[in-house]
């Protein structure tokens, strides 16, 4: 372990091999961190949930998995569920200044760009990249191998392998780079977007008709 002097570290911190640790980071109560990870200068990991409800009174924390990359200034917020972790998976990239809310989770190999805010309670999937200054709503949903474009607000639910643009953000086309970079199997790639572009499809028809209904 390299743990800086200067690193703040609560109570029940579980930390793994070969962990780093920069300069004025605080780890709060209850946070584990997987073997491998790298945590740059001046985080909060662990740190109350934000809200203006009650804060749990025992265990919740925060889970990251091996191998993740911290950059400098994100913030991790602790679940605000009794018990419960606020998780990053394996192998995830977190740039500098983004921040997870309570109760959010992050499968494996996930990017979060710079200046990113995931929701409380949001749900990311396996590779997917998630743009500069992207903001989704609390209890958002988004599938494996998707792409959230920069400067995009999302909300709701997204199916696996499809990209988003705009505020507030739309379906506009198949993740296809991404899927066949980490997806082996060509069926089970082929299955995917035709998923996604059936989605796209009937998105547009949604949109028309709420569009020609304001008219």
């Amino acid at each position: 372990m390299n743990i800086h002097s200067t690193v703040v570290l609560g109570e029940n911190v579980s930390i793994g091999e070969n962990v780093t640790i920069g300069p004025y980071t605080i780890i709060g109560d209850n946070v584990t961190i997987g073997d491998g990870t790298t945590i740059y200068s001046h985080c909060a990991i662990g740190t109350p949930g934000e809200s203006i409800h009650d804060q749990p009174d025992d265990n919740s924390g925060v889970v990251i998995g091996n191998d993740c990359v911290i950059r400098e200034f994100v913030t991790i917020n602790n679940s605000l569920v009794s018990g419960e972790k606020t998780t990053v998976g394996d192998n995830c990239y977190i740039m500098t200044k983004s921040h997870l809310g309570h109760d959010a989770m992050l499968g494996d190999n996930v990017v979060v760009c710079t200046g990113a805010k995931i929701g409380g309670h949001s749900i990311i999937g396996d590779f997917t990249y998630v743009g500069l200054n992207t903001c989704t709503h609390q209890r958002a949903i988004i599938g494996k191998h998707c792409i959230i474009g920069a400067m995009a607000f999302f909300k709701g639910l997204s199916p696996d392998g499809l990209s988003w643009v705009g505020v507030p953000a739309r379906p506009v086309k198949v993740n296809e780079h991404n899927l066949r970079k980490n997806v082996d199997d060509e069926d089970t790639i082929n299955k995917m977007k035709d998923y996604a572009e059936k989605f796209i499809s009937v998105w547009n028809r949604k949109e028309k008709l709420k569009n020609a209904s304001r008219r």
